[in-house]
Parts: structure tokens; sequence; C-alpha cells
């Protein structure tokens, strides 16, 4: 009899493992779904525009993310080689993708918020799994970003674009493997636009609205491995935004936010990445002064007058500080004519939602200009900005709101101090600069962010002072195999100052008194020496020159790992 009861109680519990083996079990980080896929939760980041600014209401789906597409790569560079796309589906509030299992490194890249079609080689395809993997078929991810391309404005576009549906975004992590007990790391999405906004300060100047923008890129890579903008650029691929073909009024009205202040900040006009000197792009403005309404010509350009491109997730903002001079008559004057940079004096502010890494729960976000120090310099009692650091939580905790050194012989000097280390302000999103001071005998630490339940490290590492003629190739990291993606000089006065002065051909010079520049790794020094892209993964840094003082570089890691490294160089 016992026997016969073991015999039933063993085919009963065989009989529920087999119909158990039909529904895929849970586990902790994603669920088997067959002998081959498994299903894996998807996490996306989004920096508001408004990060690490002031909060404000912002309409328009900057921040929204409806539809999600996966398109992977098995491989660990920019030769992965394309397997499958997958549309994510939505359960209880959260994203989902069932994806095929791999054993060996993977990149995913994720696609939101597609417009119905993408276009690839000129040919307009709806966003479907068939079309994507067809197109896609064996392509290397260099390619498939290059291929990928948004669906095309209209020219001229007569109305403000990409406002009536959630922004074209995308974001790249990597794996390495794809298993239900692997679970995707959350991915940075970036806008797929920038924006522009004009604003006007001269109580003497009634900014009334922009009249047009002319010759900018009507469509974009839905993602850019390697951030160069020379694939937009020729009369071709540009349009204009103008109301109608005779400018018969703005294309887009400026508002009176009071205090003599008019704006376009409510209604940016939104563009795709451009390298606006080979595109020649410009705007032209309307306003009254001295009791006439004139047209005035305006390039993007940097505090030196230099062009200035226009890129992916930034927003650029004109202001208009004082009025000089007449503009223009008629739109036709202003067209052929000169740009009024001697007319208008104007700064510009540029925001890249990228240029702080943000952490955040769903309270509250911090937010760190770069997460790694590279100091060049001597020890002792010079006070070096570690980092810059905005927040916007309210909350007044006791003990975790505050930024502590874990390294002897790197000391914060900035903000103050209570019992339990600096401590950061609270309750406003100005942002906070921390400094440091380094012994002579420091050479790498730490520092670490605790506000609430975020913590933040930032990484600190000094060298020796460099001498003129030095060269720092590619070693501005803690990760020996990281990828330079671009860098800039802070301040950088990029020509000799000639040119857009006096509304002449601007020239390319560099201005030899700028003793830090910047080229591709391995390449000579260029036109361009104050912001470089690489698509080698390869910086170099150069001090060209003697002279004293202190200079700052941010560098930017991409593809697998995405940091803000600032390095300091002393002379």
């Amino acid at each position: 009899m016992k026997k016969n009861l073991l015999h039933i109680g063993i085919w009963i519990l065989m009989t529920l493992l087999v119909f158990m083996g039909c529904e895929p079990p849970q586990v902790l980080d994603g669920l088997e779904v067959g002998d081959d896929k498994v299903k894996l939760e998807l996490t996306l980041q989004t920096n508001p525009y408004q990060l690490p600014l002031a909060p404000q209401t912002r309409a328009n789906g900057d921040d929204v993310i409806s539809t999600i597409w996966l398109l992977v790569f098995r491989g660990n560079d920019a030769n992965a080689t394309f397997v499958e796309a997958v549309l994510a589906e939505s359960e209880g509030g959260k994203s989902y993708v069932e994806i095929t299992r791999q054993t060996s490194a993977c990149q995913l890249l994720a696609l939101g918020n597609p417009q119905g079609q993408f276009y690839a080689n000129g040919v307009a395809y709806d966003f479907t799994k068939a079309n994507l993997e067809t197109v896609l078929t064996n392509m290397p991810l260099a390619l498939a970003s290059e291929t990928l391309l948004t669906v095309p404005l209209n020219n001229p576009q007569t109305t403000l674009p990409l406002v009536s549906n959630p922004i074209p975004m995308s974001g790249l992590v990597s794996m390495s493997q794809i298993s239900f007990a692997t679970p995707i790391p959350p991915i940075n999405m970036k806008r797929a636009v920038a924006e522009v906004i004009v604003r006007n300060t001269d109580a003497a100047f009634t900014f009334l609205g922009i009249t047009t923008l002319l010759s900018t890129p009507k469509q974009t890579q839905w993602y850019n491995i390697d951030g160069l903008l020379a694939y937009n650029t020729g009369s071709s691929k540009l349009v204009d935004y103008k109301i109608d073909a005779s400018y018969s009024s703005d294309f887009l009205a400026a508002v009176d936010m009071g205090g003599n202040v008019q704006s376009t900040e409510d209604n940016p006009v939104r563009v795709f990445e451009s390298d606006t000197d080979a595109n020649d792009t410009y705007l032209l403005i309307r306003g009254t002064w001295k009791g006439e309404t004139m047209y005035y010509k305006m390039r993007i350009v940097d505090s030196g007058k230099n062009p200035l491109n226009l890129e992916r997730n930034t927003v650029y903002t004109l202001t208009i500080t004082r009025v000089n001079a007449r503009g223009f008559a008629t739109v036709r004057d202003a067209l052929a004519g000169k740009p009024s940079n001697t007319a208008l004096d104007f700064v510009i502010t540029v925001q890249d939602n990228w240029s702080y890494e943000i952490s955040s729960n769903n309270e509250y976000y911090i937010g760190v200009s770069n997460s790694h120090l590279e100091l060049y310099a001597p020890g002792g009692t010079t006070q070096y900005t570690a980092f810059t650091l905005v927040t916007n939580c309210n909350t007044q905790f006791v003990d975790r709101k505050h930024i502590r050194s874990l390294t002897s012989g790197l000391t914060i000097v900035s903000p103050t101090s209570d019992s339990y280390g600096a401590v950061i302000p609270l309750g406003t999103t100005t942002p906070l600069e921390v400094k440091v001071t380094v012994t002579s005998a420091f050479k790498e630490g730490t520092l670490e962010i605790h506000l609430g339940s975020i913590k933040k490290y930032i990484t600190v590492r000094r060298r020796d002072r460099v001498a003129v003629g030095t060269t720092i190739s590619s070693n501005f990291s803690l990760n020996a195999s990281a990828y330079y993606a671009s860098a800039y000089v802070e301040g950088y006065p990029m020509t000799d100052g000639t040119g857009y002065m006096n509304n002449s051909t601007p020239t390319s010079t560099p201005n030899t008194a700028n003793w830090l520049q910047l080229s591709p790794g391995g390449q000579a020094i260029r036109n361009d020496p104050h912001h470089v892209y690489s698509d080698t993964g390869l910086i170099d840094l150069h001090v060209v020159s003697a002279t004293s003082g202190t200079g700052t570089v941010y560098v930017s890691t991409g593809k697998t790992e995405m940091q803000r490294i600032k390095v300091i160089v002393t002379m």
C-alpha cells in the first residue's frame, strides 16, 4: 500500500512539474518565456529640459516616451551586428521586452516615440518589426546609426515642428549577455532635437518675434553614435522655417514676460542637430527700436562670435542685452545683408541636458557637472572646484544632506561643514560649486554625496603639473578602456578675434594665447581646437604655449559608458 501511494505521489508531482513547465517561472530580474526567449524590464531615463535649472512647466511631450523599439546588436563595439528588433510591451505601468537569449556581449539601442515611419537610404518605411529587420539585416551598429533617419520636415516648414507629438529619443546600453538573470541597465535617452530660445532684456527694444530660421536640417539620425555632424550638411538636406514665401508675419511670436522682457521660451523652436557654419544657419528676428520696426539677422555664435553647432538634447538661449543700431527695414534687405552682430549685443547660454549627470528617485534629483576630476596641480592650499552640484530636494535631512571626503589628503573647503560633513543647501536649484584642496601626498581618492536615499561618488586623481609641449593622450578616466567621444576647453576664445566683430568674413586662425588645445587622438591640431568630437574614441589635449594660470577642459565618454570628466591643468 505504501509503495502504491509513493508511486501515485511521484506521478502527481511529475504531472504538476509538466504543467508548471508550460508557464514562465518568475525570477528575480526577468522571466523565461521559452527555450530561447527571455522577458526583461526596460527602464528609460530622460533629463527634463529644465534640469538642472529651475523647474518650470513645459508641455508638448518633452519627457514623454510613448512607444519603445529595442534593437539588439551582438558585439561590444560599433561593429556589433544587428540581431533583432523588439517592440516593448506595457504591463502595470512598466515596460518589458521579450528578446532572444545571447551568451556573448550585446548592445541594445532603444528608439523612443517613433513617428509612424522611419527613413533609410531615402526610402520611407512603416515602423514595423518586419521593416526594421529587413533594412538592418546583418548591419553593424555604426552603419545602422547612419542609416536610420527621422521623418523629414517640409520645405518650407510653415508651422512650429515637433510639438504635437512626443519627441523622438534614443539611447544605447551594453550587456555582457542576455539572460533572465541579467537585468537591462537603465537607458539614458537623448532627444533627437535641440531647442533655440530668443529673449530680450533691453528696455529700449521690444522683441516681437522670430520671422524665419533659415538653412536648418530637415531630418536627423535616430541615434548619432559618433556625434559628428557632417552627414547633416548640404543644401539638399536643409529647410527654412517661415510662415509663407512672403514672410507675411512672424514664424513665432515673442511673449511679453513682464519687466521689459520678451521671450520665446514658452514655445522654443525645435531643430535637428546642425553644423551651423557649414549650413549657414541663421535667424531673422523682428522688433521695434526708437519707434521703428525692423529686422535683425542673428547667427548662432559663442561669446567670441564663432559659429556654434546645434547639438541634440541641448537648449540654446540667445539673450539680447542691448541694441546699438538700426536693423534692416525689410526682410529682403535682412536676407541679403550681413549678420547684425555689431547692432546687437547678446549672450548665448548653452544648456546641454547631459552636462550634468543626474541621479534621481521619485521625489528629487541630484545633478553633478562631472563624476571624475583629473587634476594636474601640486598639493597645497589652492582651492579647486571639484564639481558643481544641483538638486531640487527640499527635505531637510539631518544626517543625509552632505558631501564627505573618503580619502586622506583630499579636503572639502566649500560648502561649509557640520559634524556630518559639507552641507548641501536645499530648497534652491542654484548650482553649488564644491571646492577642495589636496596635499602633495594625495594621488587618488573619492568624494561621497549623500542626499536622502541617493548616493553619488566623485573620483579625484592628482597628477604633477605638465610642461609646455606636453600632449595628454586619451588618459582622462580611471577606466583605461574609456571611449572619449568629445571634449571642450572652458572659456576658450577660438579665433583671433577678427571677422564677426567687424561684420566681415570670420577667420578660423587659432589665438596663440590659447595654451590648451584639443585634437582627435593622434591627429594635428585643427581649426576647431576648443571643441572636438572623435570617431575613434581618442582625444589629445595639447599644452601649446607657456603661460601661467589654470585651464579647464570637460571630456565626455560615450558608447558603453557615459561619463563627464573635468580636467584642470595648472602651469
